[in-house]
């Protein structure tokens, strides 16, 4: 494939991205969507250092998808502190020490491809506190976001420069995390609306 053509992706996937945050951020505004600050933080975290790793290992132009995610990853978490879910659990501080504690070992190692199997695991990590919050309250997400982030790391995926597993596992992840999300979100809201507890 040519550069022009994951150029094209690449620009692709801004947008994608762009459109993502776009609903979430209104409403989050709305006081609709309730983020949840730790979910956020991980991602803020991880998107950054996945980011990294992918420049490390030359992946170009589609890299930039995931560095312009973690801007937008960290614009939300910024916002949680006055919009989002106030609720927090010992599993919702576990899911953060994790994370934590894989950033820790990313600095110790600077390798970026085991970085990367960490932060897959960490990412999924991450859904914790909103999964558990969505279980009662599968309204205060925006699945359209989620959908549209998944669809964005295809494009991402496309754009690469560079093929290998350090530029490919993280973003791979994401896409099928996202996909999955937005299944639960969609199956949560069936079953609450079924027995008649709408949030």
């Amino acid at each position: 494939m040519t550069d022009n053509i994951k150029y094209v992706f690449a620009v692709i996937g801004f947008v994608l991205s762009i459109t993502a945050a776009l609903p979430y951020l209104l409403d989050i505004f709305r006081q609709k969507t309730k983020p949840h600050l730790f979910s956020w933080l991980i991602w803020v975290l991880i998107t950054a250092i996945a980011f990294a790793g992918q420049l490390t290992d030359e992946g170009g132009v589609g890299a930039w998808v995931t560095g312009f995610n973690s801007v937008v990853c960290l614009f939300i978490f910024l916002l949680g502190f006055k919009y989002g879910e106030k609720h927090i659990t010992r599993g919702d501080w576990i899911s953060l020490a994790a994370s934590i504690f894989v950033i820790l070992l990313w600095l110790v190692t600077d390798t970026p491809f085991y970085s990367m199997i960490c932060l897959c695991f960490i990412d999924v990590s991450g859904y914790f506190p909103t999964i558990r919050k969505s279980w009662h309250k599968p309204n205060e997400e925006t699945a359209l976001t989620y959908f549209l982030s998944g669809m964005m790391y295809v494009t991402g995926i496309i754009a690469l420069q560079n093929y290998t597993w350090t530029t490919l596992l993280y973003p791979a992840s994401l896409v099928f995390t996202n996909i999955a999300f937005v299944l639960y979100l969609l199956w949560r809201r069936a079953v609450t609306k079924g027995n008649h507890h709408v949030d």
